[in-house]
């Protein structure tokens, strides 16, 4: 009878066509193994033949609805000025690649921003530079507008700092009325909307796993998912996207 042992110590015994398989004691079982194990220090000796497992629960991947949030301030005039800054650059970029007489390559700033995890992102990357390949650029036309892109990135980012420090104590105003929520930030014209039902739902969520002001937070969330928009984009988002919007 064919037998085969892999490297994980089991035999593999094949009969008539089928296979099953046969636990086989490793060499290292057989002798006493004493070790610290990571789990409050306790140290456990392992008596020939057998094995002790310990949980570790640091070592499993929870679902995602089940891990602790990992919470970043939330600062509603830091996520306004950083987003009005990222509109006016990716106004800058289209323009630009019209200037250059090319076509506006699909979704590329959006991936490009969503890949740098941030929304004023200021580093072009290789996934960028791919896009505007893609689009029929030619190589001096895609290294005269990544130059000109990281330029304008770079002001932004120096125009959204100042911006922060001239709107300081600035604060989130929620205005309701019948059929919807309007919620803005004091001396700015962005208006967020939403209805009724949904705030009373993110209360809710906020109130068991929130931290500081659902306020705050509300104003930030809706101003991320205002961010995430573009030709093709729809509310089927990965975890990870909802990582950050948390």
């Amino acid at each position: 009878m064919p037998q085969k042992r892999n490297s994980k110590g089991v035999r593999c015994i094949h009969t008539s066509g089928k296979r099953r398989l046969q636990k086989v004691e490793c060499q290292d079982q057989q002798s006493a193994i004493t070790k610290t194990d990571d789990v409050d220090g306790v140290q456990s000796t392992h008596a020939p033949g057998k094995r002790r497992l310990h949980w570790d629960e640091r070592q499993v991947e929870l679902p995602f609805h089940m891990q602790e949030p990992r919470v970043a301030p939330l600062l509603p005039v830091r996520e306004f000025t950083l987003h009005a800054a990222a509109e006016k650059l990716q106004r800058s970029f289209e323009n630009s690649c019209r200037q250059l007489g090319c076509t506006v390559p699909l979704l590329a700033f959006e991936r490009w921003q969503l890949r740098s995890g941030t929304s004023l992102p200021t580093k072009p990357d290789s996934g960028l530079i791919n896009d505007l390949k893609r689009a029929n650029m030619a190589a001096a036309q895609v290294e005269q507008l990544i130059t000109a892109l990281k330029n304008e990135a770079l002001a932004q980012a120096k125009h959204a700092k100042k911006a922060q420090i001239r709107m300081k104590g600035s604060g989130v105003e929620i205005t309701e009325h019948k059929h919807s929520i309007d919620v803005t930030l004091t001396g700015t014209r962005r208006l967020l909307k939403l209805n009724p039902s949904h705030r009373d739902k993110l209360s809710l969520l906020f109130s068991r796993h929130g931290i500081g002001s659902f306020e705050d937070a509300l104003y930030c969330l809706l101003l991320r998912y205002h961010g995430f928009h573009g030709q093709g984009f729809h509310a089927a988002l990965p975890a990870p996207v909802f990582e950050v919007l948390r």
